[in-house]
């Protein structure tokens, strides 16, 4: 009876420190972005890559900032302001080179500021994310164009958190339907568990 007892209170314990773990600014962006921590996930088309990015929001109050300490009431006020909304960092690039995707099969100079338009405006009617038994449209968009010097483009999304804190953490997937580039639509998950295990982050105390 005494060693259950000890065991469950050794469980307690290690239960405890893995939710209260908190890492520095550099160190959270760092498991933010590792592809094993299950917040930055990919899908393929046959011809296109698309790496979507979960972005928990002291990751967005951090990456603004980009200092190695960020005082606590700064983090505080930022997350309120952005309390609300999920928010992602799509990138889309080509599978077969590392010129810009926006140029790929591209057959004329129209072609492609076509494509830069289509981006620009009529990409964002077409993106959803489910959320548990919620499909919501994308109410912050900001493409990000490239122009050339990389060989993908990035989105900036934002869509609305639910209501309730119970389906907060639920999975959430992005459909993208990709009309210049003719593909089904091709849905990208990030895992609950993988938003559930966010830790906190280590900030400057208040004075």
């Amino acid at each position: 009876m005494l060693k259950q007892l000890l065991f469950a209170l050794l469980i307690g314990v290690l239960a405890v420190g893995c939710t209260t773990k908190r890492l520095a600014p550099i160190e959270f962006v760092k498991f933010t972005e590792s592809p094993t921590n299950g917040l930055r996930v990919e899908g393929q088309t046959d011809n296109l890559t698309y790496t979507l990015q979960y972005r928990p929001l002291p990751y967005v109050a951090v990456m603004e900032h980009k200092q190695p300490q960020i005082p606590e009431t700064l983090v505080d006020k930022r997350v309120k302001e952005l309390t609300g909304m999920h928010y992602f960092l799509l990138r889309m690039q080509s599978n077969t080179n590392n010129a810009d995707v926006l140029n790929f099969q591209s057959a004329s100079l129209e072609d492609y500021q076509n494509r830069v338009s289509y981006f620009s405006f009529d990409f964002l009617p077409v993106l959803q994310l489910v959320d548990g038994q919620d499909t919501l449209s994308c109410k912050l968009y900001h493409f990000e164009r490239r122009y050339g010097v990389t060989p993908y483009v990035e989105f900036m999304l934002g869509f609305p958190a639910a209501d309730s804190a119970i389906t907060a953490h639920q999975d959430k997937t992005l459909l993208i339907k990709n009309r210049v580039f003719g593909h089904r639509p091709l849905p990208i998950t990030i895992q609950k568990d993988a938003i559930n295990r966010v830790p906190q982050l280590l900030t400057q105390p208040r004075a």
